[in-house]
């Protein structure tokens, strides 16, 4: 089965040139200029889709020709101003590769850190310059696990390598199960100590122990509560908050509150979020999953 925004047999290209301290950028720019590396880099992405973040696409200046641009935004009203035609939008790194998958060719993850490390778990693929300079930076290209990855050919170039990588082992998938408590469009989110993200009340999955059951237990732990009734929500597989190079796989399942909850000892933080005001906002402290994908089923699942 293929990951979301992936189909099956699609190939999801990270193309990066890093130098050996595995700077990719600094303030915006390439700290080299390499005419052979521009011209394998065009060779490589023409006729592809092309998915990058915002800052990236503005170090640009332009959708490039030949080639389907989607710019990563969390700013839900940011356009590309006169080429807004000719270049797609999306907010997060899923529903970009969601929209890639409807366009023409490979989806190639093109840049700056962030989406590189956000997509890096979604990977098929990667096509990496490695420029035998050392320059200061402040962007890097993510470290990866090599025993994931096979290296199929290596070609030397004036100052550089490029390398082709095809991923021989799938990304380390956590198994949750979690409850979405609603009350009033407001769903419970706690944030757990030593992570920085709100999210859903649940957690691993034991040996044995079905979602179901799981998730009960979770709730009874975390915030004091016992559904007697939870209706399935969904499967959703995204990003880990906590881990990175990880993807999250959760057994979702709704249910209303009785009583009130309370805070236990791994829980920092509990908050109940509206569902208008998660949409109205892009926010820095909610998990990807919940962000991603189990807020849009919630806001569709009780509208305003």
């Amino acid at each position: 089965m293929a990951e979301p925004g992936i189909p099956d047999g699609a190939r999801v290209v990270m193309v990066a040139a890093y130098a050996r301290n595995r700077v990719i950028g600094n303030g915006g720019e390439i700290p080299w200029h390499i005419s052979e590396d521009f011209a394998h880099f065009k060779r490589v992405t023409l006729g592809h889709t092309l998915v990058m973040g915002r800052a990236t696409y503005d170090s640009i200046g332009r959708p490039l020709p030949g080639r389907t641009t989607i710019v990563v935004s969390r700013q839900p009203d940011w356009s590309a101003g006169e080429y807004a035609d000719r270049v797609l939008v999306a907010h997060s790194i899923t529903e970009a590769l969601d929209l890639a998958a409807t366009q023409q060719g490979d989806t190639i993850i093109a840049g700056g850190t962030q989406t590189y490390e956000q997509a890096m778990p979604f990977a098929t693929h990667q096509v990496l310059t490695e420029i035998d300079l050392e320059p200061e930076g402040d962007a890097r290209y993510p470290e990866f696990t090599e025993h994931e990855w096979r290296e199929t050919e290596r070609i030397p170039g004036p100052g550089l390598e490029w390398v082709w990588w095809e991923r021989q082992a799938p990304p380390p998938t956590i198994v949750v199960s979690a409850i979405a408590f609603m009350r009033d469009r407001q769903v419970l989110t706690v944030r757990k100590r030593g992570t920085g993200k709100f999210m859903l009340v649940g957690g691993k999955i034991e040996a044995g122990e079905a979602p179901i059951d799981a998730a009960r237990r979770e709730a009874e732990e975390e915030v004091g509560l016992s559904p007697a009734d939870l209706e399935p929500l969904g499967s959703f597989v995204g990003l880990a908050a906590n881990e990175p190079g990880h993807l999250l796989h959760s057994e979702a399942y709704l249910a209303t509150v009785e009583g009130e909850p309370r805070i236990a000892a791994e829980i920092d933080e509990m908050r109940w979020m509206g569902l208008d005001e998660a949409d109205a906002e892009a926010r820095d402290d909610l998990a990807p999953l919940l962000e991603h994908h189990v807020l849009p089923v919630l806001r569709k699942r009780f509208p305003s």
